[in-house]
């Protein structure tokens, strides 16, 4: 008797389960599986897609395409969302190694190849604002990494050779306090910058 129920239980959650994320589903895709948060699809040209989703949303939380039906090497689109659908995570997969533009950590964008992070790295604020640049070679810093303030002015600049840091140049120039950014209510505080 409890083994019918489970059978039922299980027939009923795949059932329900294709009917609330049927409009989710790849074209010429066919579904192979079904649970509450996540479906799995075969595509034509052989591959598959694993999405996992916030059920109550409906909303898709992440996003792998797989070469085959074994779901054992990634291959084509790689993403992550946060429940409300933002994009925080987003790139390509060749033979399991991140290759070409990624965007990590929701702000964060760059060039992966063979798995490895290279070149420039940029991290942006809300609104677009650059706060830094990374340079990278073969996934370790190599070159400068560069952080700015609201203005887009440089502040802080580290130099790397193979991940060893070998010089920091800080911004002492006294006429900052000029440019830093005003708010309202705040223009009495007289405010100082302090030296890094």
């Amino acid at each position: 008797y409890i083994l019918i129920n489970l059978c039922f239980i299980t027939v009923s959650t795949s059932q329900s389960c294709k009917i609330m994320y049927k409009d989710k589903l790849e074209n010429n895709s066919k579904l192979l599986f079904c649970e509450y948060n996540y479906t799995v699809e075969s595509l034509p040209n052989g591959g598959c897609i694993f999405k996992r989703y916030y059920p109550e949303y409906r909303s898709i939380t992440q996003l792998v395409t797989f070469k085959d039906e074994k779901l054992e090497i990634r291959q084509g689109l790689y993403q992550e969302n946060w429940d409300d659908g933002t994009r925080v995570t987003s790139g390509n997969y060749i033979n399991n190694m991140r290759e070409g533009e990624w965007m990590e950590n929701e702000n964060e964008f760059g060039v992966y190849k063979e798995n490895e992070k290279q070149g420039i790295w940029k991290k942006f604020e809300k609104e677009n604002i650059l706060s830094r640049k990374n340079s990278y070679n073969n996934n370790v810093l190599h070159g400068a990494q560069i952080f700015y303030d609201t203005l887009g002015n440089e502040t802080y600049r580290e130099i790397f050779k193979d991940g060893e840091k070998i010089s920091t140049t800080r911004d002492t120039t006294d006429d900052l306090k000029e440019n830093m950014p005003r708010f309202y209510g705040c223009e009495n505080l007289n405010l100082t910058r302090e030296k890094i």
